[in-house]
């Protein structure tokens, strides 16, 4: 057996999900990448259903600290813009990262932890610009916004230039809203 642990294969799953999606995964070539058994893979990750909810708990990672770098310190409604942008600069970078990025159907294998993350981040940006009461709603609004506007890019039903007057438009709507 090679040296290897949870974090080297999350790590190595993670570049061959960023080039080539879920669909591409398998467990013997990340174990053979590796110099690893398919059954020293599975000391990791029990099934593939295991693997894909710490695969989902690490692109939810990824697209937090995208989103955190983005927004940095910014006042609330420069941070929101920030984050808006941020996340569709990386849907359309990471396709495959941030379409697993947005499956919460995985309960274990720190999903929870990685999903949490990245939803009170969210609320925070939100509650600097919403009054608390609306916070919930209104960060719904928000990723409903995002997530469609990033998924009708990538189907290829909006231009770059659409894309962006879709985001100005929405994000200014949102935020007048407040």
């Amino acid at each position: 057996m090679s040296f290897a642990n949870r974090q080297t294969l999350l790590a190595n799953a993670m570049i061959q999900l960023s080039r080539g999606g879920i669909v591409g995964l398998s467990f013997r070539g990340i174990a053979a990448a590796l110099d690893l058994t398919t059954e020293e893979f599975q000391e990791f990750f029990e099934d593939r259903s295991a693997f894909e909810a710490a695969l989902a708990a690490e692109s939810s990672r990824w697209l937090l600290s995208s989103l955190q770098t983005a927004v940095g310190t910014k006042a609330p409604e420069a941070a929101i813009q920030s984050m808006a942008q941020a996340l569709l600069q990386f849907a359309r970078n990471e396709p495959h990262v941030f379409s697993l990025s947005q499956k919460h159907d995985r309960p274990h294998y720190g999903a929870s932890s990685a999903i949490s993350e990245l939803w009170s981040f969210v609320l925070a940006k939100v509650g600097g610009v919403y009054q608390h009461d609306r916070v919930p709603e209104a960060a719904v609004a928000l990723w409903a916004l995002l997530v469609g506007l990033a998924s009708f890019a990538s189907a290829g039903f909006l231009s770059q230039a659409e894309l962006i007057r879709c985001l100005d438009l929405g994000v200014s709507g949102w935020l007048m809203a407040a």
